[in-house]
């Protein structure tokens, strides 16, 4: 409505222009009016803050005028008293767009008006220090409200200059914070850790907090997470009687606020795992000693992905999501999006799908709550884990196309963590050939190699389920798995690693029989099977086809009892609702069926084939059911 109000009055404007050549009377005319709505609404009542006591839309009435009215010349003409009042009033107008409305742009515009107005006619650094010191606490809000709107509109250069203003002329400790707090929002935003972790590291440090380590050791690590285990059975917290904690006291909260920034770029990206360790471990005892604020949901559950990932105990990070859920519904929550996003995350744990509901709930409270970075993480993590669950693909292919776009025109990082889901959906579907590399490209190249290692997993599995084995096997050489090892093993991602790693591996012993490639699958295998005995029984029927292909291997094995043990993981898969593992299990057990001695197991071999096409099909991987077909074309 705003866009197409202004629309209208610069048609409008236009015409007079052309006809009169009058901008600068009507200018003039807005401006008189703008000036008398000021005097009424500051001289109408006696109260200390008249703008709280004035109906908004007066307010926005006023605010429009001086928005049309105000040329650069004419501000310097205003009394100091009437350029303070009215960068008040514009103040007011940008704080109540942003949180009655969520309109950032709008809110934006009256901000940036009111600083201008505020210094004068100059645009010089002394007339940004001049009204510092004239109107210090004014300046201080109007420019960290606007450096706030701009990051949320994806404009992280302004942001950068407002909040490096007012980091400049800094008289509270306060202010500084929320300065260097917005700073380091921008550098998420910039996917730019190196300066989110210094910045915050100082922070903790002006906050007179015990900081960590820039390269923390394993032993490190490992004595941050005791000390919060032991912390969490001391508080005796459970979903239950959460609620009953008391609230945390603001010193406290401001270091959880500064912590908070380190938890997502931390989790993206592997190699900062341990940052996110020691992050998740420092909030979640904060929390259980001094009590609940607006992060501390994060916080739980952010620990709860260690629990899971890094000491692989599924049932006890269950309940901590379940702690973390509960926070939210009793506390107002800062980043309530990313806190569910965690959550959904651990609950894939679970047989039932409830993690995908948690997540889209994440997702909408993020962009709800103007944290775009947070939601396109969350979309980011949604689309992988809905395409490992064996859902039909369609739906998902739809939708990344649609979000797609918008994530590049916000962030070109979170970009990049969309892009290859998105080559490989587009792939396996046979809807297009789309080359990741070649829109990396156009889109200015990956920043930090950020997706590839994603990237080069999902085309790893495309190449193994169209038979490209080679071309398989030279993309797991290129992948870097140390990385996942932290606390990535709760993930589908890295556990699909695992399986295809064995896979093909296995591929290779039965082409080359070197025994080497053999000993690997069995360790990847044995990897797999011990995620399964921690409780991941998500994983059981991956493990029933590795243990299947496996048996296969033997050389004076029963082909009778391998063909059972492969029946057995089918089965297993399709009760389990994984689509794309009970195809690819049908497909196995084909190919073993063919290669077997015994003639009626290649009769059989018939079967399983087109069983493995129908399901591919199911799945929506249309391509791979189509290379399977020109395979082996003597069976269909």
């Amino acid at each position: 409505h705003e866009r197409i109000k202004d629309a209208a009055y610069q048609m409008l404007i236009s015409s007079l222009i052309k006809s009169f050549d009058c901008e600068d009377e009507a200018k003039a005319i807005h401006l008189r009016i703008g000036l008398l709505l000021l005097d009424d609404i500051f001289g109408s009542n006696g109260d200390t803050d008249p703008l709280k006591a004035v109906d908004s839309s007066r307010i926005f009435a006023c605010a429009d005028q001086f928005v049309y009215g105000l040329l650069q010349s004419k501000i310097s003409k205003l009394s100091g008293d009437s350029r303070l009042k009215i960068s008040q009033l514009l103040l007011e107008t940008g704080s109540n767009l942003s949180q009655t409305a969520n309109n950032f742009d709008a809110a934006s515009k009256y901000l940036v008006l009111g600083i201008k107005v505020l210094k004068g006619s100059h645009e010089s650094a002394q007339a940004t220090q001049f009204a510092f010191q004239k109107s210090y606490r004014l300046s201080v809000e109007l420019h960290l409200m606007y450096a706030h709107m701009e990051i949320n509109c994806g404009r992280t250069e302004n942001s950068q200059q407002a909040a490096n203003a007012v980091l400049l002329y800094a008289r509270e400790k306060e202010d500084t914070v929320r300065a260097m707090m917005i700073l380091i929002r921008c550098h998420q935003a910039d996917f730019d850790f190196n300066k989110i972790l210094s910045m915050a590291l100082d922070l903790l440090a002006i906050l007179g907090e015990e900081t960590f380590p820039r390269k923390p050791s394993r032993w490190y690590l490992q004595k941050e997470v005791k000390r919060t285990i032991k912390k969490l059975k001391e508080s005796g917290i459970t979903a239950k009687n959460v609620k009953e904690m008391p609230h945390m006291d603001d010193n406290k909260i401001m270091t959880m606020n500064v912590l908070h920034k380190i938890i997502a770029p931390a989790m993206l990206l592997p190699e900062r795992h341990p940052f996110f360790i020691i992050t998740a471990s420092r909030m979640a005892r904060l929390t259980l000693e001094f009590g609940l604020c607006e992060c501390s949901g994060t916080a739980l559950s952010s620990f709860a992905l260690c629990v899971l990932g890094y000491l692989q105990q599924p049932k006890e990070a269950l309940e901590l999501a379940d702690i973390s859920i509960q926070v939210i519904d009793s506390v107002p929550s800062l980043n309530a999006g990313l806190c569910l996003t965690f959550c959904g995350m651990i609950l894939t744990t679970e047989p039932s799908r409830k993690f995908l509901a948690v997540m889209e709930n994440g997702i909408r409270l993020s962009l709800e709550g103007g944290e775009a970075n947070d939601a396109f993480f969350a979309r980011a993590y949604y689309n992988f884990l809905y395409f490992y669950d064996g859902i039909p693909l369609q739906p998902l292919l739809d939708d990344v196309e649609s979000s797609t776009p918008k994530i590049l025109d916000y962030n070109k990082t979170c970009f990049f963590l969309v892009l290859p889901v998105w080559e490989c959906l587009s792939n396996l579907t046979g809807k297009s050939s789309l080359d990741v590399c070649g829109l990396s490209k156009c889109a200015g190249g990956i920043p930090a190699d950020c997706g590839m290692d994603h990237l080069l997993t999902f085309q790893m599995q495309a190449a193994f389920y169209g038979g490209e084995n080679e071309k398989a096997l030279e993309l797991k050489e290129k992948i870097d798995d140390e990385p996942g090892k932290l606390i990535q093993k709760h993930c589908p991602f890295y556990q699909a690693r695992l399986f295809f790693y064995c896979l093909i591996c296995i591929d290779i012993y039965r082409q080359t029989g070197k025994r080497r490639h053999l000993r690997e699958a069995k360790k990847l295998s044995n990897k797999l099977g011990a995620l399964v005995k921690r409780g991941f029984i998500k994983l059981l029927h991956k493990y029933q086809i590795l243990d299947a292909e496996l048996r296969s291997l033997g050389k004076n094995s029963d082909a009778g009892s391998i063909l059972q043990f492969y029946n057995t993981a089918i089965a297993s898969s399709a009760k389990s609702g994984y689509l794309q593992d009970a195809a690819l299990a049908n497909l196995l057990c084909a190919q073993f069926c063919m290669t077997a001695r015994d003639g009626h197991l290649k009769q059989t071999a018939n079967l399983y084939f087109h069983k493995s096409v129908e399901l591919f099909c199911s799945w929506g991987a249309l391509e791979v059911a189509k290379s399977i077909k020109l395979r082996y074309p003597e069976y269909f």
